[in-house]
């Protein structure tokens, strides 16, 4: 890394990202890029796929780190400094219309997984058949001891030393070779975790449609949701045959319609928000791009993508190892520094969710933020081969992308009052009419008749949305003296310029 960068790093280190402005932030997020991202293999990818499918680069970040955490996750948790290991598996939302090209970056992206699958197939299925034959050996001197040991107790015979050879016996029954299957898709819950017992235990659902059958999941399993995320036992119930208790780890990417995920939650009978579910989310609401994705013919590269996949792919064949006992599972902690930038991101974390700072409507969210950022963290450490411990660079790079993901959990899940909605329409009117075309003054009344939403004409709304723009410094209001008759009102939208000759005529003051 450069001199400037890590000056960067020292800086934003250094300075937690001040309360957001209701109206600077808004709740019509603008398009915005994870600018401090220096890790290349990552970055040069994610730079890559976006140019070359002309999707929306948050949208694209978070669909990489999905990937990244499917090829890490069965092979490593991380430590935190404050105790506790955590998995590093990924819940991650992302709404978006139809034509972004959700299902095309999936379909890049994760190309490599179903190829590795594939690949293990064959070694798994020679693999089985030899358990097969093991097995049947295992069960026919089993049966032979219970056969002795019960012509022993008919006889009346010490039969100490054949228990003690069954219970050997029995304690080595063969393993039974996993299924190397890491990624499913539409499939529902139940069917997930039955699949899971006779499959590895690590696994990732992606749809880029997921409109069928989620809802249902989610509000009928978030007991085992929540575990699969937390890495916690999952109970599973067999027909017939009793219930298994197994180990799991889950990645999420579910990529809907705003559309349907707004009629979700407006006809879901369970708050799943109260429930802690979407608090585990990185969530991503992009702006699309469509009418201005042209192709300029230039020549597409994939290097950088192919990077990604061989990444990716030799950490999917080590999970694998991992989860048939065939290797150790990792451990990755955060360095020195970064355990000290760890516990000031928390406290900072904390003391925004008092009245009026950036977490108060989303404690849910905040309660989460270190464990999201520490799993993102450690992906990054982990898919970029980096050696020693998480450092604060990779710390950085993480809590930037959580926090911008937290805007966008902001924006969708946290409904502001009336009057920040008015003032964020009426501020977006501005920008629209006037601003775009380099105005800086507009006529009040001009700007409340022609705004166009119901009941935001009438004075009682309008004036108090005015104020609560003007009190953020968006805006500044303007007061022009007319002698012998009524005064007009002005807004100078570029309140931090100053004022210049003639900008109105006549005598003019702030109000």
């Amino acid at each position: 890394m450069n001199t400037n960068l890590n000056q960067v790093a020292t800086i934003v280190s250094k300075q937690f990202n001040p309360p957001r402005s209701h109206i600077v932030t808004g709740f019509d997020l603008p398009l915005r890029q994870i600018l401090y991202l220096p890790h290349r293999r990552l970055y040069d990818g994610v730079v890559e796929v976006s140019t070359n499918y002309k999707t929306n680069y948050d949208m694209t970040l978070l669909v990489a780190l999905a990937f990244v955490a499917i090829c890490c996750q069965g092979m490593v948790k991380v430590e935190k400094p404050r105790g506790g290991a955590s998995p590093v598996s990924l819940m991650i939302l992302i709404l978006a219309d139809s034509g972004t090209r959700k299902s095309a970056l999936v379909k890049a992206l994760f190309k490599v997984v179903k190829g590795v699958q594939r690949d293990l197939l064959d070694e798994f299925e020679d693999a089985n058949r030899n358990y097969t034959r093991k097995h049947e050996a295992w069960k026919e001197i089993g049966k032979a001891l219970k056969a002795k040991l019960r012509k022993g107790v008919i006889q009346g015979n010490d039969i100490n030393d054949i228990e003690i050879e069954l219970e050997a016996h029995l304690a080595n029954e063969p393993d039974k070779p996993l299924k190397p299957k890491f990624l499913y898709e539409d499939i529902t819950g139940p069917g997930l975790w039955k699949s899971m017992l006779d499959s590895v235990r690590s696994v990732a659902v992606v749809s880029s449609e997921a409109s069928a059958g989620f809802d249902k999941w989610l509000q009928q399993d978030l007991c085992n949701f929540n575990n699969a995320n937390d890495g916690e036992p999952i109970d599973i119930a067999r027909a017939g045959d009793g219930t298994y208790e197994i180990q799991a780890t889950l990645t999420f990417l579910l990529m809907l319609q705003p559309g349907v995920f707004d009629d979700f939650l407006r006809k879901s009978k369970s708050d799943l928000r109260s429930l802690g579910l979407w608090a585990r989310f990185l969530v991503c609401r992009p702006e699309s791009l469509a009418g201005i994705r042209f192709d300029n013919g230039a020549e597409q590269s994939s290097r950088f993508l192919e990077a990604i996949h061989e990444r990716g792919r030799e950490l999917l064949y080590y999970s694998y190892k991992v989860m048939c006992g065939k290797a150790k599972k990792l451990e990755v902690c955060f360095d020195g520094d970064a355990k000290q930038l760890w516990l000031e991101i928390y406290n900072e974390i904390e003391s925004q969710q008092r009245p009026g700072n950036y977490f108060e409507g989303m404690k849910d969210n905040a309660s989460k933020m270190m464990d999201i950022i520490s799993r993102v963290a450690a992906c990054i450490h982990l898919f970029e081969d980096y050696e020693g411990d998480i450092s604060v660079d990779t710390l950085i790079s993480a809590r930037e992308i959580c926090f911008h993901s937290a805007d966008y959990f902001l924006s969708q899940f946290v409904h502001p009052p009336e009057v920040v909605s008015d003032a964020i329409a009426i501020n977006n009117y501005l920008n629209r009419h006037y601003r775009a075309f380099g105005h800086r003054i507009a006529r009040k009344s001009e700007v409340r008749n022609g705004i166009g939403i119901k009941g935001l004409r009438k004075a009682a709304r309008f004036d108090p949305a005015l104020f609560q723009l003007k009190s953020e410094g968006v805006v500044k209001e303007i007061y022009q003296k007319n002698y012998g008759r009524k005064g007009t009102s002005f807004i100078d939208l570029s309140p931090l310029l100053p004022p210049y000759n003639g900008m109105i005529e006549g005598y003019w003051e702030y109000v």
